[in-house]
């Protein structure tokens, strides 16, 4: 995955011919079947780390729609006292990180994206509790379909943007432009930076679990074998690749430390366990097992006392009273 994120940093590179951007595109490409083998991966008992609660079958598949997930949702417990996970479910790791900057996600939708001027950031949130305010209801009635949309207008005054909120204006009407200056609103802040030409627009949508690692990298790799595209359009695909990927980095990473945590739990149940047979192995011992040389050592010794005591015994009862007291 850093490999991946190294190679559309360089992609990005404004100096990058067209032949450039396409060979950093094949290095993507054979990442991508990399990181397909590893969600395929078998557990070493028959089955695959990533197949949820189980399955025969590879549970990725890459088909003409792109990588799909054949197996079952979910997790296989182990059977005991201990509940520990046998899988990882392979649709939340690969398939659904949260979108965009994982709060909310930002893409240009104008006219022509390929010859667009400007480009926008993934912007970030500055004031959750009025982000949350305005994002969530009663506020507004379907938080999945919200939507803010940035138009620019030129004119002899020069460049000015609105932001219209479900289709239904804002504060923010007709504001000077400046290219990398932060647009604020309802706790959020972007930036679209560059040269706007008549088309260009951008939306602002809340993020959704719909991310997947090889949906970022397929639209990744496309754009970049896309010849003739404007550098705004360049910066924007790469602004765009790098922001999904760093969500399912950050996602995968969650989940490595998921499963480090389960692993130490694991070996913790191990090493009590283990304690606990050790114990009990010392007991069963105790009651069970013999040392032979020290037994008939012990044997041995207890018996010439016996025997002394009885030759002892049998010569006293050979004697008279007279005899014992004058002995």
């Amino acid at each position: 995955m850093q490999q991946a994120r190294e190679a559309l940093v360089a992609a990005g590179n404004g100096s990058y011919s067209d032949a450039e951007r396409a060979g950093a595109s094949d290095r993507l490409a054979a990442i991508r079947q990399q990181l397909l083998a590893i969600a395929n991966r078998g557990d070493g008992d028959s089955g695959y780390l990533f197949s949820g609660q189980g399955g025969s079958q590879p549970p990725f598949i890459d088909g003409t729609g792109g990588v799909t997930f054949r197996g079952t949702a979910g997790t296989v417990q182990v059977a005991s006292d201990e509940p520990m996970p046998r899988s990882v479910d392979g649709k939340a790791a690969w398939l659904a990180s949260p979108s965009g900057n994982g709060l909310f996600e930002t893409s240009n939708v104008a006219a022509s994206p390929t010859a667009s001027g400007s480009w926008i950031d993934r912007g970030r949130v500055t004031d959750p509790q009025a982000f949350y305010a305005a994002t969530s209801p009663p506020a507004v009635a379907d938080p999945a379909a919200l939507t803010y949309r940035v138009e620019f207008t030129t004119g002899a005054a020069g460049t000015t943007f609105s932001v219209l909120k479900d289709g239904w204006a804002t504060a923010l009407a007709n504001v000077p432009y400046a290219s990398g200056q932060a647009i604020e609103l309802d706790g959020m802040a972007f930036a679209v930076s560059g040269t706007p030409v008549v088309g260009d627009a951008f939306e602002v949508k809340l993020a959704t679990p719909s991310l997947g690692v090889f949906d970022t990298l397929d639209q990744a790799i496309a754009e970049l074998k896309t010849p003739l595209r404007s550098a705004a359009a360049v910066t924007q695909g790469v602004e765009r690749a790098l922001s999904d990927l760093d969500g399912s980095m950050g996602a995968l990473q969650s989940l490595r430390s998921q499963v480090g945590e389960v692993l130490n739990r694991a070996d913790m149940v191990e090493g009590r366990i283990a304690g606990q047979s050790l114990a009990a192995q010392t007991e069963r011992s105790k009651a069970e097992d013999l040392d032979m040389v020290k037994a008939i050592s012990e044997f041995q010794s207890q018996q010439t006392g016996y025997e002394a005591a009885l030759k002892v015994y049998s010569t006293v009862q050979r004697m008279s009273l007279f005899q014992y007291v004058g002995g």
